[in-house]
């Protein structure tokens, strides 16, 4: 494959040469941070790790099963 030439040679010379390195290097950082904030805030919206604490479908309340082997005296309700 053969590299075809551009124009952006002198462009970027030219920027070099008008803009510090510190401030190519902040901007550089800023760009990666911002990145690296809103891949964590997608996989966290997108892909949650964990069930949602609220909304869905509610469910009935289970009464728990008495059996034979369970006294008389733990089996009356709660008082509210």
């Amino acid at each position: 494959m053969s590299r075809t030439p551009t124009n952006f040679g002198p462009y970027e010379h030219e920027y070099k040469a008008r803009v510090p390195r510190r401030s190519r290097l902040l901007k550089l950082a800023l760009q990666l941070a911002l990145v690296a904030v809103a891949v964590t805030l997608a996989g966290l919206f997108l892909f949650p790790m964990s069930k949602p604490q609220g909304g869905g479908v509610e469910r009935e309340p289970t009464v728990p099963e008495t059996s034979a082997e369970t006294p008389a005296a733990a089996r009356t309700p709660p008082q509210p």
